[in-house]
């Protein structure tokens, strides 16, 4: 789970639990109050217990925490895109170009075939190009 999506679970329940704290207590449908509310049928005559106030409640909490998840979670997202802009622009500046297309390469390993285990240089725009640079021949 995200750091953003806990922050606003946390800021969600805390919102919740206040304003629970705040509201009046529960009443009747037609708006009598007792101290047995929800409890032996006290409001049976008065057109059952009103929840409303409590899903308001939930609902606002919620939609809340979901806005302050977003804010976090977009604001930790900018920051990763700066963060690999700024290697790309690294990258660029420290990697060979390609002998087929010219863009940034990018430092590999070998998995399969005769080179298996080897370092080389491939293409950044792999698969549309699939330009390589063996290292051991490489100046760079």
């Amino acid at each position: 789970m995200r750091r953003g999506t806990k922050i606003g679970i946390v800021f969600g329940l805390v919102i919740y639990f206040a304003i629970r704290y705040f509201l009046p207590e529960l009443a009747c449908e037609d708006g009598w109050g007792s101290a047995s509310i929800g409890r032996q049928g006290a409001c049976s005559h008065h057109g059952g217990v009103d929840n409303s106030p409590l899903v308001y409640t939930l609902l606002f909490s919620l939609f809340l925490g979901f806005l302050i998840a977003t804010f976090f979670n977009r604001k930790e997202d900018d920051h990763l895109r700066r963060i690999d802009k700024q290697k790309i622009e690294e990258l660029k500046r420290n990697s060979p170009s390609c002998p087929k297309c010219g863009s940034y390469m990018l430092k590999k390993l070998a998995r399969k075939g005769k080179y298996s285990g080897k370092d080389f240089w491939g293409c950044a725009r792999y698969p549309e190009c699939k330009g390589i640079i063996n290292i051991e021949n490489s100046n760079n």
